[in-house]
């Protein structure tokens, strides 16, 4: 039977098939990773049957450039993800109340088979005017150029679900964002990424935010174990909650990763299964 076929109405997929399919999706998340083409479905005839009829076409997916299909599993295969206790950098401060995810990324930038790219995006219609010349906005701003940790207000990543917002940012060079609170889901897509959202009061946005507008050059740190932001010669309290912060500092913030790490396990398991010794 070919890795995923339609027969009688109904799909059938194999073991091999799906993890082909996790690497895909785990390679396109890191831009560090060999190409993957893309998966091509397209018809198939079966062997004739027993009354010498041929079959009608059914379905199977084929995958081109298997050369870089193994060279992106072997490097996930090397990649055990890290504990994240701490992010690190500069900071810039985006002012605003209900920033949604069509602010963070426009919809017509969302045609695209990988993230690659969505950085370049990143509050393109709040960047720039209509004719694409750019707008005062404080990612505009050479000063900051090298922030890597977002602050902003509250209930930032609201409206849609899409999780091109949350790469559009780490694209961009984001490692982390303090907020007086997030949408769910874009906090947990973040969170699939390795970007911990630490939640502030406005007064500690308003500290951080003020040194930053002071010195660009300021560090701050964002200590997971503590739940503290670090700057110059303060430190204040953040949040993060308890199921994000435990997946940080247990290195279990990735699910497909983790899926991935246990292959052998998944292996043995399945081939201790009658019906996938096939």
């Amino acid at each position: 039977m070919p890795d995923v076929c339609f027969m009688n109405g109904l799909w059938f997929v194999t073991l091999r098939t799906v993890n082909w399919m996790l690497v895909a999706i785990k390679a396109y998340e890191h831009p560090e990773l060999p190409p993957i083409s893309r998966l091509q479905i397209k018809p198939t005839l079966l062997s004739p049957s027993a009354t010498g009829k041929q079959r009608s076409p059914d379905f199977h997916l084929s995958s081109h450039g298997s050369g870089a299909m193994n060279e992106a599993e072997k490097i996930i295969s090397d990649m055990a993800l890290d504990k994240i206790t701490s992010v690190g950098g500069k900071g810039v401060y985006v002012p605003g109340s209900d920033i949604d995810t069509d602010r963070i990324i426009p919809a017509r930038f969302m045609k695209c088979v990988t993230f690659d790219g969505l950085g370049d995006y990143l509050f393109y219609d709040v960047r720039h005017q209509e004719d694409g010349t750019p707008k005062v906005h404080p990612l505009n701003e050479e000063r900051f150029s090298d922030a890597s940790i977002l602050l902003t207000g509250i209930n930032f990543g609201c409206g849609s679900s899409r999780e091109h917002a949350p790469q559009a940012i780490y694209r961009a060079g984001f490692r982390a964002a303090i907020a007086q609170s997030f949408a769910e889901i874009f906090f947990g897509n973040c969170a699939t990424l390795g970007v911990p959202c630490a939640i502030a009061t406005v007064e500690v946005i308003k500290a951080v935010a003020d040194a930053v507008e002071a010195d660009p050059t300021t560090e701050i740190t964002i200590d997971i174990e503590t739940q503290t932001v670090r700057f110059g010669d303060q430190e204040l309290p953040v949040t993060i909650p308890d199921t994000a912060r435990d997946a940080f500092l247990s290195a279990q913030w990735d699910p497909i990763g983790e899926l991935l790490d246990s292959d052998a396990e998944i292996k043995a398991t399945a081939g201790a299964l009658p019906y996938m010794a096939t």
